[in-house]
């Protein structure tokens, strides 16, 4: 007796079963969670490798979800050095001369928790510029003349930390910039009580936004049905995801209100990942909310109706990552009805 096919739901191949593989939801870098929700015969071998190296690498590892997963406690903060934060920026903000400066993160091996530390780089002004530009050494040595303001009347802000390290990178712009004349030293980082306020700036690039987008399909895959997804209403969304065709911006948008109507404190109340679905009985578009550690939050646009019967579809859950628990939104109003609602 041949071997049963099925299609999967990204490249669209129908292929015979072994060809497949088990599709978690959520990746399972954000959590293991009982009873999880897992797609069977719906994405291929192939797909499911592509996929895992190209955005769950980026999820986890470089972008602002995965600087969280550190924050939370989901990853132990000795495996710092497996996060590189391409997608993450920390600086100093505005209000001091070391606005914009980089900073850099420390995992402390006697608290077992995260902090700030500045690293030796130069800040440009050129001519032109309202504010200061910082370089790492490596970065400098890279950038093009004009990056690094060598026409004249460009301004440089030097940080080594210490003096050894304060003539090493002199030397460095000296190199490039060989009529650098040094003014006067820095005035003290802006530290109050042992404490700073810093700036992060995540990325949202097109990396993040198929990750996130595929969290949504594949959830919409999960409650609706493989056969639901094959339509070629998704196959927009379908090609973005698997072949980061389009724009993501005509896909995933950041969102500012919070996923659920009775998360009245913000930020922390409900920690957990929060997948949501609806398809309004006169709207024309499938779409999804995802919002990871109840932190970042992002609307996705899944698909048109044109040649879909509409059925109703309006679904949610929380993940909590740290009891593995996955529980059901209310869907009349997207509300949890475990928590008391507060005013």
């Amino acid at each position: 007796m041949p071997e049963q096919k099925y299609r999967c739901i990204y490249c669209l191949e129908l292929l015979r079963e072994s060809q497949f593989n088990r599709e978690h939801v959520l990746p399972q870098h954000l959590g293991r969670f009982q009873e999880n929700f897992v797609l069977h015969r719906s994405v291929c071998l192939e797909c499911n490798d592509s996929l895992g190296k190209q955005l769950e690498t980026w999820l986890g590892r470089h972008s602002y979800e995965g600087l969280l997963r550190l924050r939370f406690g989901q990853k132990p903060v000795t495996a710092l050095a497996e996060f590189q934060g391409k997608g993450v920026a920390i600086r100093l903000p505005p209000g001091s001369s070391w606005a914009g400066a980089i900073l850099i993160l420390i995992a402390d091996s006697k608290t077992g928790e995260l902090r700030l530390d500045l690293r030796p780089q130069i800040g440009v002004k050129r001519p032109a510029d309202t504010e200061f530009r910082f370089f790492t050494d490596k970065e400098f040595e890279k950038a093009s003349g004009e990056q690094i303001g060598k026409e004249k009347g460009s301004a440089f802000k030097i940080i080594g930390l210490g003096q050894s390290g304060s003539e090493k990178i002199i030397e460095i712009v000296r190199e490039r910039i060989p009529d650098l004349k040094v003014h006067g030293s820095m005035p003290d980082p802006p530290i109050v009580d042992g404490e700073v306020i810093v700036e992060i700036i995540a990325i949202i690039n097109d990396l993040l936004a198929r990750s996130i987008a595929k969290i949504a399909f594949n959830y919409l895959s999960y409650v609706s049905g493989s056969a639901f997804v094959l339509d070629p209403a998704f196959n927009e969304v379908r090609r973005f995801i698997r072949y980061g065709e389009g724009s993501w911006r005509t896909f995933v948008t950041a969102r500012e209100r919070p996923i659920v109507e009775n998360d009245h404190i913000w930020y922390g109340c409900i920690r957990a990942h929060l997948v949501v679905l609806d398809w309004p009985q006169r709207g024309d578009t499938v779409h999804s909310s995802v919002s990871l550690f109840n932190e970042t939050m992002y609307d996705v646009r899944l698909g048109s109706r044109p040649s879909l019967l509409w059925r109703p579809i309006r679904s949610g859950h929380a993940f909590f990552w740290e009891t593995g628990e996955i529980k059901e939104l209310v869907s009349t109003c997207l509300s949890v009805p475990w928590q008391t609602s507060r005013i």
